[in-house]
């Protein structure tokens, strides 16, 4: 009984996860281009085994856009396991945000590549 609520748990946690990042999905086409600092990195204990074996993590990065203020936000992400290590505490990434909101902030996955 207990493991059936264990699963139904992370299945719920999973798919509220799932729902923030397919809310901001259209940013990674349209949103400014920007580097960010990783300052804080939280493992959410969300497995993804089908996706590569990958985990959702949340990162909690420092923006310093081109023309704009710097700016601190939360970034939640599937990231594979062997990934893991280039998204820690100090490392640089590459995000797109939407201009608007803030808040709306993905990592631009393509750019994170030549990381």
């Amino acid at each position: 009984h207990q493991a059936v609520l264990i699963k139904r748990d992370l299945e719920k946690r999973r798919e509220e996860f799932d729902k923030r990042i397919s809310e901001k999905a259209g940013i990674k086409k349209t949103g400014e281009q920007a580097e960010g600092v990783i300052t804080k990195v939280e493992d959410l204990n969300l497995p993804y085994p089908a996706i590569y074996p990958s985990k959702g993590m949340r990162l909690q990065v420092t923006i310093t856009p081109k023309e704009r203020l710097v700016f601190l936000a939360d970034i939640d992400a599937i990231i594979s396991e062997k990934s893991i290590e280039k998204f820690s505490v100090d490392k640089k990434v590459f995000v797109r945000f939407d201009s608007q909101n803030l808040k709306c902030v993905v990592l631009d996955t393509e750019r994170n590549k030549s990381l």
